[in-house]
């Protein structure tokens, strides 16, 4: 089922504007009916239906048009934020003053963690490592000694440099 937007706004703007309600207009009555105002503009319902087309009015009808609308708008907007995000086009910081509000916010919040994720793949980290001579001669016990050296070296640099670094094993 496709639905044309367009012919249902038209629709409702041609409708006549007023209090719909449903009634029963008389004991005997073969259903219900629905009025605008005094005006009967559907009979013999039953009343379930007839209660529908009551809620159903014109301003109703144009209501929920309006919020389908700007649902769209958000998701476009979404949309565009994410695929821009993605493939990191610049004219996404664009979007932080963008009016819906948490769209901007997102925007500005992403914009900072870009410009941290840059300043943090900018850093060298610099390790001075210890010289190590005569390494053909040296024994495993030298060896072991120098790992721990180079190891202890790695440490202080990431240490000195705010970087957390975690190890495995003992």
């Amino acid at each position: 089922m496709t639905l044309d937007i367009a012919k249902l706004k038209a629709a409702a703007e041609k409708a006549r504007w007023g209090n719909w309600s449903a009634y029963k207009p008389h004991k005997g009555a073969r259903g219900y009916e629905v009025r605008v105002g005094c005006e009967a503009v559907a009979q013999h319902c039953l009343k379930d239906d007839a209660d529908f087309i009551a809620e159903a009015s014109p301003k109703v009808v144009l209501e929920l048009i309006a919020a389908l609308e700007a649902a769209g708008k958000d998701a476009k907007q979404w949309k565009e934020v994410v695929e821009a995000f993605c493939v990191d086009d610049a004219n996404w910081h664009k979007l932080t003053t963008s009016n819906n509000e948490l769209i901007s916010q997102l925007s500005v919040a992403l914009c900072k963690q870009a410009d941290r994720i840059a300043e943090l793949e900018s850093r060298t980290l610099r390790v001075n490592m210890p010289a190590l001579r005569n390494t053909e001669m040296m024994s495993d016990l030298a060896w072991n000694s120098a790992i721990d050296q180079c190891f202890d070296a790695l440490i202080k640099a990431t240490d000195e440099s705010g970087i957390n670094l975690e190890t495995g094993g003992e």
